[in-house]
């Protein structure tokens, strides 16, 4: 949310001149306005802002402040607003950035605030803590260097693991970086290159070059003989495990799921090697899927006609009959988890991962200092201890440490209370951990598309498998990272479909199973024949209604996240202290309709004389 640079030197040879100066207050108001609608709301909120920043700066409690900025920028109602320190000039500007959503101009104006109530004592020990934690150099030259010491660390994971050498019999002197190749006496080499900015884990692509073809052009065209490389590699996905990721997840259960889910469900990618620090797999050719392909947002043909036309997987529909299938042979397999000749004692086997990975994201942030900022008594405090100045926006936008483990609390008990079932869950079902495959094409100019029938449907990312509940794990698919349908009680258009394809699934996997085991680990009950006794539709309705129990809680475990993250990412902290308020304040919303939700639930369940609490294992 903040951004901050250090001023240049010139303005540090001439602070003690400008302080001579008489201060003043300059205020720009700048309006982007494209539609009249939009320059009429642009101008109410610069108006707004303008009142509090003038009133503001007429007191002498807000008299640090030198310099205010507003500028409006009205295409999505979005807005900036920048301000300089008026007398230690430490800085040169201090931004606050809003992101394109309407909810979010709600902090703006409570950080305004926010600076009015603060005590002088606590100003001075705010800007203390801003100035020390002030980073010299560029942002993105921070970047590439973190980025260079997490590829140096798959490096030494690839040597420790020995995969080159079992696998395709390299050495690993061979590893290069990027497009510089590092040679050992023939043409080949191994490329590293990462997968997005990862910060929960660090993924890299390996491509293990095994040929190189050698043209020669024909003399009569080029005075020169020239070569032309053709490259044939073998891909796989390294990932290593950040000290977040340990930090939420032990290594008994660390990567374990990974290895489930590819060996005795098939529903993930094949594991080649897997250790405390991270895992390597089989590079999956395929598309990652967004939420727009779920949901089978219409995109416009601004080619043509203007006509609205179908994503990439057109309406969505037949893609997420694909995706139901694959999730219900991962939920209907919970018995595995159990079986006497699993590799996994029954004892290692955590008995919600949901609340595990909430109870341990909460004692980080508090470990790490958290807790303390973020109690009420301590914003009254005259404490002179450096104050965090995101948890300190966080705080005062209502969101003290205490409040947070308040709402996980109360999302335990109303869940508990209904006896939902649980099951062998993926725990982070979002669209970026779903890949639709294509054929495997090792020529690198190769660009197929995913085909649009028969879709192959793999998952991946199982760092938060384990026991979970059904509903969230279908929530987490549907959910957007917009709040335009928060808390409006409908569900999305592809849900039904979803879950019809999803209940038909289990249907033909659970009379084996039933059989199997006797009835035991089903979470639909069964009669002796091990045939479900509700019909299709009566279970439609009724995962749908569980389903949007947990909507609330996808936006609770979210923010929690984002919060945990500020405390392992110092490079993005105040993007993730954005995310953070975001994902709280859509929660906020999410509970106006979470109380109907349950009291349906629990009529749902009294009409169900067949319906089962938590599975009998």
């Amino acid at each position: 949310m903040a951004f901050l640079t250090r001023a240049p030197s010139r303005d540090i040879k001439n602070m003690a001149q400008r302080q001579r100066q008489p201060q003043r207050t300059k205020l720009k108001i700048t309006n982007g306005a494209r539609t009249r609608r939009s320059h009429d709301l642009s101008a109410l909120y610069c108006l707004i802002l303008s009142c509090i920043i003038l009133l503001c700066n007429r007191n002498e409690r807000f008299s640090f402040f030198y310099n205010t900025k507003v500028s409006a920028f009205t295409s999505r109602g979005s807005f900036t607003i920048k301000t300089t320190w008026r007398r230690d000039r430490c800085f040169r500007s201090c931004q606050f950035h809003q992101r394109q959503q309407p909810i979010q101009k709600k902090i703006v104006l409570e950080t305004m605030v926010m600076m009015i109530m603060t005590s002088a004592r606590q100003r001075t020990t705010l800007r203390q803590h801003v100035e020390a934690t002030v980073t010299s150099g560029d942002n993105d030259n921070n970047h590439h260097k973190l980025q260079r010491e997490r590829e140096q660390i798959c490096k030494e994971f690839l040597e420790t693991s020995g995969i080159l050498q079992e696998t395709f019999g390299y050495e690993s002197n061979r590893i290069s970086d990027g497009e510089n190749k590092v040679l050992t006496g023939a043409d080949d080499a191994i490329r590293i290159q990462p997968l997005g900015d990862g910060f929960a884990n660090w993924v890299f692509k390996v491509d293990v070059i095994n040929s190189w073809v050698v043209k020669l052009r024909d003399p009569r065209y080029a005075p020169t003989v020239e070569k032309e490389r053709n490259e044939q590699f073998h891909s796989f996905v390294v990932k290593i495990f950040s000290p977040m990721a340990k930090q939420r997840i032990d290594y008994p259960t660390r990567g374990y799921f990974d290895a489930f889910a590819s060996t005795k469900i098939d529903v993930g990618p094949t594991i080649l090697y897997r250790d405390e620090n991270g895992i390597i797999m089989e590079y999956i050719n395929g598309c990652v899927l967004t939420e727009e392909d779920v949901h089978g947002a219409a995109v416009t043909d601004y080619t043509t006609t203007g006509a609205q036309i179908g994503g990439r997987f057109g309406d969505g529909r037949h893609l997420c009959i694909s995706i139901a299938k694959k999730v219900a042979q991962l939920h209907s397999t919970v018995h595995l988890l159990f079986d006497p000749v699993s590799d996994k004692d029954d004892n290692d086997i955590i008995s919600n991962m949901l609340w595990h990975s909430l109870a341990r994201m909460m004692d980080y942030i508090k470990t790490s200092g958290g807790s303390s900022l973020l109690q009420k008594e301590d914003l009254k405090s005259s404490s002179s201890s450096p104050v965090d100045i995101d948890n300190y926006v966080l705080s005062m936008s209502g969101w003290t440490f205490e409040r947070i483990e308040n709402e996980i609390q109360l999302m335990h008990q109303t869940l508990d209370d209904l006896g939902l079932p649980l099951v062998l869950a993926h725990g982070d079902l979002k669209p970026s951990n779903i890949i639709v495959a294509q054929e495997v094409d090792n020529n690198k100019n190769s660009q197929q598309q995913p085909s649009l029938h028969n879709h192959h449907v793999v998952l991946i990312d199982f760092e938060l498998g384990g026991l979970n509940y059904r509903g969230y794990d279908i929530f987490k698919l549907f959910r957007t990272s917009s709040n335009e349908n928060c808390g409006h009680g409908q569900y999305p258009k592809n849900m039904k479909a979803f879950v019809e394809a999803y209940v038909e699934e289990m249907r033909q996997g659970q009379k084996e199973q039933a059989r199997d085991t006797g009835g035991h680990g089903n979470i639909f009950s069964v009669n002796q024949n091990g045939e479900m006794e509700a019909d299709n539709s009566e279970l439609v309705d009724l995962i749908i209604c569980e389903t949007l129990l947990f909507e609330p809680l996808t936006w609770l475990e979210a923010g929690v996240f984002y919060l945990f993250a500020t405390k392992g990412d110092a490079y993005q902290k105040e993007r993730w202290t954005e995310l953070a308020l975001d994902r709280f304040e859509n929660y906020e919303i999410s509970m106006g309709t979470f109380q109907n939700r349950v009291d349906h639930m629990k009529k749902v369940i009294r009409n169900r004389k067949s319906y089962h609490a938590n599975p009998v294992i």
